[in-house]
């Protein structure tokens, strides 16, 4: 079993971009609840909403579904790049630090800086999308923006921001966001690479029938999790990147804690958290979608790789004999024990890492047998195939070489 020595590393980008596009289509009308909620609830003037609820009804009442859009196209361009940065970037950093050594066990000290230093670089890239989202969002159902001065389209509220305030003005909060994302990310790939862990590692000791609709499942509840624990981190600077990025004045602070301070001696710490009941609401299934569309879209172009027909046999052949090394170099430190079962001894040559659970379950779905077989994990990306029939592993060997 192989994988092509190509780095391939611009799947973790394709696969980001597919992501972020979920998450704008599943989480786009909770973003706009919240930011109207962030915009009249610590502001003195015009209506002040009950709840998200409330502000919902409203929305739906004065400009229906679509007003829940509105903003959404700055949002899909910026969260598929965006995305598409994050996944990448971090998948890559992550590999670097650690140091081509695979290991399915989270390293915290691996993760956060990967996780931190995605967020830092995808800031820039953020900032003035979320600008002309959030300015465009506060129009409409009780703005407090005069009609005169409001903006027809995405693109006219970009062209006058930089008309009025220069392009520097594009990226007005770029620090309050810099801080959101680098902090935030750190929290949700650390719970999201956790909570993964752990409950794979529960399946494991449980039952060794795995699927993708188990893998799916995980993805789900640590993507989740994952955007939960993300907004519940940074969601005050959140409240004070909105204030800052539609604030009408050029004068008005941009500093995100003089911010929050004033948000804190009006309205106390709740204020602080305005818009937390539609952030959570999002935060769970935008972020879910996002890892599972990640997670497949991963798997897809993997399998795209190893249909495709660019492949030479000369090349084949040189990394099966490569493979062959390496399977007579692992064995021998490894944790193989005989069994009388059909058995195959394989190994995975790859420089990127991967989640062996996450292999385990590709494979079953992939290889078809009469009877189940079963995966053992015998030492370094080194695995044992244990087959009932002999039948069973002669189709299997029909199928070789194996790239992904």
């Amino acid at each position: 079993m192989e994988d092509s020595r190509k780095p391939y590393s611009y799947k973790e980008y394709v696969a980001g971009l597919f992501a972020g596009v979920a998450t704008v289509v599943v989480g786009h009308p909770f973003d706009t609840v919240k930011v109207k909620l962030q915009k009249h609830n610590t502001n003195v003037q015009g209506i002040t909403y009950r709840n998200g609820f409330h502000c919902t009804a409203r929305i739906l009442a004065t400009e229906g579904v679509r007003g829940l859009y509105i903003g959404a196209t700055p949002s899909f361009v910026g969260m598929a790049f965006e995305s598409s940065l994050l996944f990448g970037i971090y998948s890559q950093t992550k590999q670097s630090l650690q140091g081509g050594v695979q290991s399915s066990r989270p390293q915290p000290q691996v993760i956060i800086p990967s996780a931190a230093f995605a967020g830092a670089i995808i800031s820039f890239v953020l900032c003035p999308s979320e600008l002309v989202k959030c300015r465009m969002q506060i129009q409409g159902t009780d703005s407090l923006v005069p009609k005169c001065s409001g903006y027809s389209s995405s693109l006219d509220c970009a062209l006058k921001t930089i008309k009025s305030d220069g392009v520097t003005g594009a990226f007005r909060g770029g620090s309050t966001t810099f801080l959101r994302e680098s902090i935030g990310n750190a929290v949700f790939f650390s719970v999201y690479e956790y909570v993964r862990y752990y409950m794979h590692l529960q399946l494991k000791s449980g039952s060794s029938d795995h699927n993708n609709l188990v893998d799916m499942g995980i993805g789900i509840l640590s993507g989740g999790l994952g955007g939960v624990a993300f907004w519940s981190t940074v969601l005050p600077l959140d409240v004070a990147k909105t204030i800052i990025q539609t604030a009408p004045d050029k004068s008005s602070p941009t500093n995100p804690f003089q911010v929050l301070n004033s948000i804190y001696r009006m309205s106390g710490l709740r204020g602080c958290y305005t818009g937390l009941g539609p952030t959570i609401l999002r935060a769970f299934p935008a972020n879910a979608a996002a890892i599972v569309t990640w997670e497949y879209r991963q798997l897809f172009l993997r399998l795209g790789i190893g249909e495709s027909g660019g492949d030479n046999r000369e090349q084949r052949d040189e990394i099966s004999l490569l493979s062959e090394e390496l399977i007579q170099l692992s064995v021998k430190g490894s944790r193989v024990v005989p069994d009388k079962k059909p058995t195959l001894i394989c190994t995975i040559w790859t420089e990127k890492l991967y989640n062996p659970e996450s292999f385990k379950a590709q494979m079953r779905s992939l290889w078809k047998t009469k009877k189940k077989y079963e995966i053992q994990l015998a030492g370094q990306n080194l695995y044992l195939i244990v087959f009932e029939l002999e039948e069973d592993l002669e189709l299997i060997m029909e199928g070789r070489p194996w790239l992904f």
